[in-house]
């Protein structure tokens, strides 16, 4: 399973050294974890069976909807 960190639109926008090191944590604990930064209002072009690792409750939300076979974990 294929595993990527999407921070977020607005933890990017607020705190990117707080995302950076989410993204540093969950490598070191859950590793390898990519980043993803298309925003889930676009089309995600993540393969099935990807599970996103998130920080934003809309995000969580719409990746599922937007993608088959695409799982969430919600930070």
């Amino acid at each position: 399973m294929k595993r990527v960190y999407a921070p977020g639109c607005a933890l990017m926008i607020y705190k990117p050294q707080l995302a950076a090191q989410v993204l540093a944590h969950l490598n070191a604990e859950r590793g390898p974890v990519s980043e993803h930064l298309t925003c889930c209002r676009h089309e995600p072009q993540l393969d099935a069976g990807t599970e996103v690792v998130n920080t934003c409750a809309g995000c969580d939300r719409r990746y599922p909807e937007l993608s088959d076979g695409i799982s969430t974990v919600s930070l």
